[in-house]
Order: C-alpha cells, then structure tokens, then sequence
C-alpha cells in the first residue's frame, strides 16, 4: 500500500520500488546510512552492501576479531583488535570523553574465576568508548587508551 491524497492505495512493487528509487535518488547521499545487526544472515548483509554499492552510498566498515581461551575452568585468556575506516576525529567534539578518536584498537586479558561469584580480571590495552551493544544490551563505554587495568567481579545472589 502507498499513501496517495491522504489514502491508502493497493500497490505493486514495481510502483513501490519506483518511490523508493525517486526518494533515494532525491536525497543527498551523506543521509543515507543503514545498520546490519548480528541477526542478519549473510545473504541480506551482501544484497544490502551491494545496494549501497551501486548507489555509491559511502559506508562504514568496523572489524572486530577476538581470539579466547579457557584453562581448567578457572582462567581465561583473550586478544582482541577493533579497527574502522570511519573519522572517528568527525564524531568528536573534544567534550566527550568517553568517545576515542583513533581507529585502532588493540588489547590482552587474562582472568581467574576464583568460583563462580568471584573474578579477577587483568587487561592491558585500548578500548574503544561509545555506545557498546551485545546480546541486546547497549550501554556507554568510557574509552580506555593503552593502560593497565585491574578489575573484580562479584557476583550477588
């Protein structure tokens, strides 16, 4: 259905797919962003990649790859690096300090589960700071920059 005079109208997708191409095509390219999450499977990342492509949409390209391991259920180990193409300097203003303005990221971990309640953790390396989501959960991360940092978790029942 399309939105004509105020109405709802039956619509083919040929006519729809016309709207959209005009609409896209009339809009200024450096407004035009989309977002893929980890629940899109590759066929539609690939087609919608290819669509901003084609259309010579500018997009951002974030990699992140993180090596674990764990050891007699008691200690765990990680590298990690995160990498952009964006400016991040773009996004700063110099106010925010929880926002990094580099583009690489690099860090080391290990940890020890004293039991299941008690970890401590130590990490040296950068992180990136902003909005960090996983498994459904966004929330604000300072920006940590080539430190060491020492961390203990307890969990309370």
């Amino acid at each position: 259905f399309i939105k004509y005079k105020n109405k709802f109208e039956k619509a083919s997708w040929t006519e729809v797919f016309k709207i959209i191409k005009s609409k896209i095509e009339n809009t200024n390219k450096d407004k035009i962003c989309g977002f893929v999450g980890d629940l899109t499977n590759m066929e539609t990342a690939f087609i919608f990649k290819e669509f901003f492509d084609i259309n010579k949409v500018k997009y951002q390209k974030n990699i992140f790859l993180a090596l674990s391991t764990n050891y007699n259920q008691k200690w765990s180990f990680n590298v990690s690096h995160e990498s952009t193409n964006s400016d991040e300097l773009l996004l700063d203003s110099g106010q925010d300090e929880s926002f990094d303005s580099a583009n690489d990221w690099s860090s080391i971990s290990m940890a020890y589960k004293f039991d299941s309640d008690h970890t401590l953790e130590l990490f040296y390396g950068s992180i990136r700071g902003g909005l960090d989501c996983t498994n459904g959960v966004c929330r604000y991360i300072q920006a940590f920059d080539d430190g060491i940092r020492i961390d203990y978790s307890l969990n309370i029942d």
